[in-house]
């Protein structure tokens, strides 16, 4: 009877699990995984754990020919056996596969993340992923995803940071085990029992395949900490066993390691260790132990996986910053600012400050290894030692030899050797590129011995090593080649090598990063110089190189691995040749083309079995090679085809080829190179004769153009399986590469030539694939191919922001789509078995909205807004999609759709949106679909102040939103369309009536609150900038709300100002305090915290320009007695770092601010006063100096006019012309603000600066790129422009100089200004 409930239950669970899945209900199957038994099968476990991983949520980085790593896995592989388990063979051939398998699979882990190091036990984490997937493409995606963010720690270049969380095993092994504890710390038993339990998950340690499963299946659902918790429950489970152990070292470790395997209550441990972690979070864990680097998986981990999102892959760099390098080869423990912002004003002594002398410790190799070896230690302080060290001898002359000698040194550690290296690279990308503003730090010496060196060291040192150096040669070769570095070309050139291609290899990707950069660079004098000193330097050296490449292909063509390392060769190659050919047509490489084009058709029509790849889905060596040439012949194609005498021959063969080419995804880039090749070559009016032929048009259209623009079936199942992922690849482009986009441009390529003869031909595909699907409407595909195929044959050209903008004379867009698009929209529970159709006619509206007569779109629009309610994600997002589109449509500068358009489907719209976001059943399923949060955005600005009537709902909706995904933010361009939505909708309804901002501050307050409680790091710039528009609405009152001032001591706490993307927003919030409330802060000497923000922004380079902003708001909006008391402290500040740390931006920011005071009532004699307390006659000498020369430097319409204005000021006052030291300076200061305004080229740059500001009220063509989207910071586009401008009473600079010389006209008239210069003054005065 038990054992029949206990079935019964089980397969009550494998429902759920399965239902689970199917319904993608990941917080389910989750959950399922977490308890009980998990996920009870291999069967389940193989479909579930790619949705709890996050497949394809990460870009393909591409691979690197090899690992330094891989001699290792070679000798771990074979070592490795099968788990126990009745699923699985143990046969010697089944263990020699999954031996293969497992290596294959490890290998291409750490080619495609070269940064990650191998370490002993990742093999054996992988072979259970193998066991459960059974195939390498799965189990290589399952372990990227559980390297980069689970195991990541380990995988640096130590186990240092992996010691560390063992660490916080201790800890907590002292808080739930104390005797346990007090045993470990009598008998001195380091953690390391537990080492192979946290490296391997427990595979190392656990032979029951169930049992790790089991265990997997609740990892893979929680953070990467939490296999510490488990080893911790794992102890404490077998506290009474422990205790019993003999009380000696070697006993109690090696009772410890065997605890795993003793185990059989691995479900009651996993549940414990659960518990465990939400009594001692991750936070606090650390708090009571050590803190664990910045950028550990453990402290990224929250942040990074739920942005993860199939729909939208992103590369893991966009996540955590890698360049090439483990995170935490550069991980420093985080310093709290110690500076105290309420202490001001400072306490300078002298403006000319003493130099201090600084006693440089000796650098030696053996300092730097010592302090690198500290750097790695676990304990903080002696890590900080160390980086307080490195950082204060980087910048003397002579480190960077010893540390390159150190790189080099065969007896140094190989750790010690890896990390000088890394640390090399970093020098470099810090300190080599120079400009105005950043500081020279590196001596011309060591610049010097850098590069005489550096190449030479990159090959000759461990493949480990080269990442690191090789990058740094790119570096360096972007800033000084070949002018400071002439002998690059000819160092590489010498090092290459006729028998070791790995050398090679990494020689040919160097030159290769190198002159890439050609391929988009605009032609110039200076880019023809670099690449003719390249080709006289290295064009003989590679063609040597690429016919020996050729040759030795031969003499191996049974050689798998060799074939493997010179195909990859003669890609490189390939791509080299494509970067020297890309500007021009070299003579070297016309000379020798015959040569060098046999070769290539020799390889377009290469097989060999031995070359070719395993796996269907990605491209081998072979593939890349031939798309390469097929890049290389479009190149020849389009630039050079008056001496491409080989064309016919490779037309013939491309065309050969795309005929006969396989349907495997890895083919796909081949195959659009090829027809990209195709369509370059059927534009060419003198190429017209290869294609004239009737039947050639006939035979292109059905061989090449239609097989290709059949929908594939991958395709088909991602629209069901994934309906986002595949909107977005359409909307975005991100297909661009496909086969289906190649054919329609290759159509488009024939219509250019043949625009009669194509639309003929494709015209008959089109109508007999119209009449199949009228005669049997159960085969959609047919329709599907004829929309497809007739948007392609109508469609000329396109942009993404207009859709078509020529479209094909012999087509009736209008007639198709009253004809044969409309019936699907007419109805939204139509086509219900295939929804794919009303995909294609939805995207039909927004291809052709241009051309679509007016009263057709308004018509259109009700079916649209109805089509947002349709059951299906894809549909709906695309009717999202027309709409948004349509609403923005402009004929010249006006909205095609007007707000009466609009109006009467407003409300619909907004509905039936809201109502698909509600049924999301997670935050990170809300924030999935941006499209349909564009939409809402763009609604509410297409609807201005008529918005007011659904405000209120629409508040109630987007706070309902806001609130669900504050939980767990994963989609920044949802994030970014929801606060533009909030702030469109607090701009026009508060305008239409001023009383609405007490709904929105009483709505929107609790959720903010929350948000900045939780410190919700990604919303929180944006809830600043609604916090300073809603602020803003208070204008006129003279006081801040009562909530305004509560939050205001929160607001200018250190830590909210620590993280970059914060002060933009904040600076933005406090001028709003300070133009709502600046008397009543300065009464309540609030002014001083805020000075004190002042002082830290002042003091960096990346935040000056807003410790100007700040104060520009404190100098207009307090009063000037307040003003008068702090202005000395401010400008020491200034002055300090003029002379210490000065740069053009700094210098225009401080000219313009100088403009600003001296446009008060009081300013003039307000500034020179202060001047002269600090030293008397500083002012004279600084406009003399410094202000003079960088007054037409000031950029901005109103920054311009106020300097202009400010300075004129100056001049006429009699304070100044009463002093002979100033009044000396009238001439000059009258010249520089006159040739501001009478420089027309001064005056064009500026015109496109202003027109560029004044874009941003464009809010009807508003785009997140034009909005100043980024990872770091969004700035709000819908809030309008903050510029404060300090004499809004003149419209433009002219009419306000004329104002402020008035006084002075005698003056003017007597300086000594050129005749063109006074005319010019003359003339305004007297207007």
């Amino acid at each position: 009877m038990e054992n029949r409930r206990r079935r019964r239950k089980s397969v009550s669970r494998v429902t759920q699990i399965s239902q689970a899945i199917k319904g993608r209900d990941l917080a389910t199957l989750k959950d399922l995984a977490r308890t009980g038994a998990g996920l009870e099968t291999t069967r389940l476990r193989r479909r579930a754990w790619p949705l709890l991983l996050n497949f394809r949520s990460l870009v393909d980085p591409g691979t690197t020919s090899l690992h330094p790593d891989e001699g290792q896995v070679d000798l771990d592989v074979p070592r490795t056996g099968l788990p126990k388990s009745r699923e699985i063979r143990h046969t010697e051939h089944a263990v020699q596969r999954r031996q293969e398998q497992l290596r294959s699979t490890v290998v291409s882990v750490l080619r495609m993340y070269p940064w990650l190091s191998y370490y002993q036990g990742f093999h054996e984490l992988t072979m259970p992923f193998l066991c459960v997937f059974g195939s390498e493409k799965p189990t290589q995606e399952a372990m990227r995803m559980v390297a980069l963010f689970f195991v990541r720690d380990a995988m640096s270049p130590g186990l240092e940071h992996v010691m560390q969380q063992l660490q916080l095993l201790y800890v907590l092994l002292k808080a739930i085990a104390p005797n346990v504890h007090n045993l470990l710390e009598e008998l001195q038993v380091p953690p390391f029992f537990a080492i192979s339990w946290v490296l391997t998950w427990f595979a190392h340690d656990v032979d029951d395949f169930a049992s790790i499963c089991r265990i997997y299946d609740f990892l893979i659902v929680s953070p990467p900490m939490q296999v510490v918790y488990v080893a911790a429950a794992l102890v404490k489970h077998s506290e009474r066993e422990v205790l019993a152990m003999e009380r000696d070292f070697a006993m109690v470790h090696t009772g410890l390691t065997k605890l795993p395997q003793q185990t059989k209550e691995w479900d009651s441990v996993l549940e414990d260790s659960w518990y465990l972690k939400s009594e001692y979070p991750e936070t606090k864990l650390q708090q009571m132990g050590c803190m664990l680097a910045r950028k550990s998986a453990v402290n990224t981990f929250a942040a990074t996986w739920t942005r993860l999102d199939p729909a939208r892959p992103l590369p893991f760099t966009a996540l955590v910053a890698t360049k090439a390098n483990h995170p935490l080869a550069e991980a420093t423990p985080t310093v709290k600012n110690a500076t105290n912002t309420a202490q001001w004003p400072l306490v300078i002594a002298t403006m000319a400050s003493a130099t201090m002398i600084i006693e440089m410790a000796q650098v030696t190799q053996q300092s730097l290894a010592q302090s690198l070896q500290q750097t790695l230690s676990a304990n903080a302080q002696e890590r900080k030692q160390a980086e307080q060290f490195l950082k204060s001898v980087e910048h003397g002359e002579h480190f960077v030899v010893p540390l390159l000698q150190l790189v080099n040194s065969t007896e140094a550690d190989e750790h010690i050797r890896f990390a000088a290296s890394l640390y090399f690279k970093n020098f470099v990308r810090r300190g080599w590129a120079t400009s105005d503003e950043t500081e020279d730090t590196i001596s011309a010496a060591d610049r010097q011995a850098v590069k005489s060196e550096l190449v030479g060291l990159m090959i000759s040192a461990p493949k480990k090593l080269q990442l690191q150096l090789g990058e740094a040669v790119s570096i360096i070769a972007e800033c000084d080649f070949p002018e400071r570095w002439p002998e690059l070309i000819t160092t590489l050139v010498g090092k290459l090598s006729a028998t070791d291609f790995h050398v090679n290899n990494g020689i040919l990707q160097t030159a290769h990063t190198v002159f890439k950069g050609w391929r988009s660079a605009f032609r110039s004098d200076e880019l023809y110089a670099k690449i003719n000193y390249v080709l006289n330097e290295f064009t003989e050296a590679y063609m040597q190189v690429f016919a020996t490449t050729d040759r030795l292909i031969g003499e191996h063509a049974n050689n798998r691995a060799a074939l493997q390392v010179l195909l990859h060769s003669l890609n490189l190659l390939c791509q080299i040749y494509y970067d020297l050919n890309c500007q021009d047509l070299p003579p070297f490489f016309e000379d020798h083309m015959a040569e060098f084009m046999q070769t290539f058709h020799k390889y377009l029509v290469y097989t060999n079995v031995q070359a070719e790849g395993d796996d269907d889905d990605v491209a081998g060596d072979l593939e890349e090679v031939k798309a390469s040439i097929c890049e290389i012949i479009e190149l020849y194609a389009n630039r050079y085809e008056e001496d491409f005498a080989q064309l016919p021959q490779f037309v013939e063969t491309v065309w050969s080829m795309l005929t006969t080419v396989g349907a495997a995804h890895k083919y796909d880039t081949l195959v659009s190179r090829g027809m990209a090749f195709l369509r370059t070559v059927v534009r060419n009016p003198r190429q017209r004769q290869l294609f004239a032929n009737g039947d050639s048009l006939q035979l292109i259209c059905e061989r090449i153009v239609i097989p290709n623009a059949v929908l594939p079936t991958a395709d088909e199942e991602l629209f069901e399986d994934d309906p986002m992922q595949f909107v977005r690849r359409d909307v975005e482009g991100s297909d661009a590469g496909s086969r289906r986009e190649a054919a329609a441009d290759l159509v488009r390529g024939l219509l250019d030539q043949f625009g009669a003869e194509t639309t003929q031909a494709m015209s008959r595909f089109i109508m007999q694939s119209l009449a199949q699907y009228a005669a049997n409407s159960a085969d959609w595909r047919q329709k599907d191919v004829a929309m497809f195929m007739a948007t392609s044959v109508a469609v000329v050209a396109s942009v993404g922001a207009l859709g078509a903008t020529r479209v094909n004379s012999l087509v009736d867009v209008a007639d198709f789509y009253n004809t044969h698009v409309v019936p699907h929209l007419r109805a939204v529970d139509s086509d219900r078995d295939a929804p794919i159709l009303k995909a294609d006619a939805l995207k039909y509206v927004t291809t052709f909205r241009s051309q679509l007569p007016h009263d057709v779109l308004v018509q259109a629009l009700p079916m649209l807004t109805a089509h947002l309610a349709h059951p299906d994600t894809a549909v709906a997002t695309y009717a999202a999609v027309a709409i948004e589109r349509l609403l923005v449509l402009k004929q010249q500068g006006v909205l095609r759709l007007g707000a009466s358009d609009v109006q009467p489907h407003a409300e619909a719209m907004l509905s039936h949106i809201f109502t698909a976001l509600a049924r999301a059943d997670s935050p990170q399923k809300l924030a999935e679909n941006d499209y349909l949060m564009k939409t809402v955005m763009r609604v509410i600005l297409a609807s201005r102040t008529s918005i007011l009537p659904l405000a209120p709902a629409a508040l109630e909706a987007l706070a309902r939103i806001l609130a669900e995904v504050s939980k767990n933010p994963s989609n920044p361009r949802f994030s970014h369309f929801l606060f533009e939505a909030l702030g469109a909708l607090a701009r026009f309804a508060c305008a239409s009536d001023a009383s609405a901002i007490a709904q929105f501050e009483a709505t929107l307050f609790p959720i903010f609150q929350n948000i900045l409680q939780q410190d919700v790091a990604e919303f929180m710039p944006y809830v600043f900038q609604i916090l300073a528009q809603l602020l803003s609405v208070h204008q006129g009152s003279g006081r801040l709300p009562d909530a305004y001032v509560a939050l205001l001591q929160p607001l200018l706490q250190p830590a909210l100002w620590a993280a970059q993307p914060n002060i933009p927003a904040l600076v933005r919030l406090l001028q709003s305090y300070l133009q709502i409330g600046g008397a009543q802060l300065a009464a309540e000497g609030s002014l001083q915290p805020i000075l004190g923000v002042f002082q830290r922004l002042v003091a960096s380079r990346a935040n000056d320009h807003h410790a100007f902003a700040l104060l520009l708001a404190v100098t207009l909006y307090v009063p000037e007695s307040a003003l008068a008391n702090v202005l000395r402290p401010v400008l020491v500040l200034c002055l300090s770092r003029l002379q210490t740390s000065r740069t053009p931006k700094f210098v225009r920011n401080f000219v313009h601010y100088v403009g600003a005071i001296l446009c008060l009532s009081s300013g003039v004699s307000m500034l020179l006063d202060t001047m002269d307390s600090i030293q008397p006659d500083l002012f004279v000498s600084l406009l003399q100096n410094i202000l003079l020369d960088a007054l037409p430097t000031v950029v901005g319409r109103v920054e311009r006019k106020t300097t202009v204005v400010g300075f004129g000021l100056l001049v006429a006052s009699p304070r100044f012309q009463n002093s002979p030291s100033y009044a000396a300076l009238t001439t000059p200061v009258l010249l520089q603000v006159t040739s501001i305004l009478m420089d027309a080229a001064v005056k064009d740059s500026k015109a496109q600066a202003d027109q560029a500001q004044a874009d941003d009220e464009d809010l009807d063509s508003l785009e997140i790129d034009d909005s100043g989207y980024q990872a770091s910071f969004a700035r709000l586009a819908t809030l309008g422009d903050a510029k404060i401008d300090p004499c809004p009473q003149f419209t433009d600079a002219a009419a306000g100089l004329a104002q402020a010389l008035k006084p002075a006209q005698s003056v003017v008239a007597s300086s000594q200004l050129p005749a063109e210069a006074r005319q010019f003054l003359s003339t305004l005065l007297q207007s």
